[in-house]
């Protein structure tokens, strides 16, 4: 799914809406996405949870020479690369 940023903002707020008083579950490979838009992060790799926790720690585990843009995309590249 490709969102402009309207769309984008608008995703964001029925997220918040609808979490109030629930748990939402969002699944995407748009990692960017989720900032902003989640209090907590679970990461899934073969079937196994390789993190749980906020943004700013997944970012934390972010490797220098990972693949990615951002310390989100090479945060997920190295927990791939450690549950592999």
């Amino acid at each position: 799914m490709h969102l402009d940023p309207r769309q984008r903002i608008a995703l964001r707020e029925t997220v918040a809406k609808a979490a109030l008083g629930r748990i939402v579950i969002v699944s995407t490979h748009l990692v960017e996405d989720i900032r902003g838009l989640v209090d907590r992060v679970i990461v899934l790799s073969t079937g196994s949870v390789v993190f749980d926790g906020d943004v700013p720690a997944l970012e934390e585990r972010a490797q220098p020479d990972a693949p990615g843009d951002t310390d989100l995309e090479r945060a997920l590249a190295t927990l791939m690369g450690e549950a592999e």
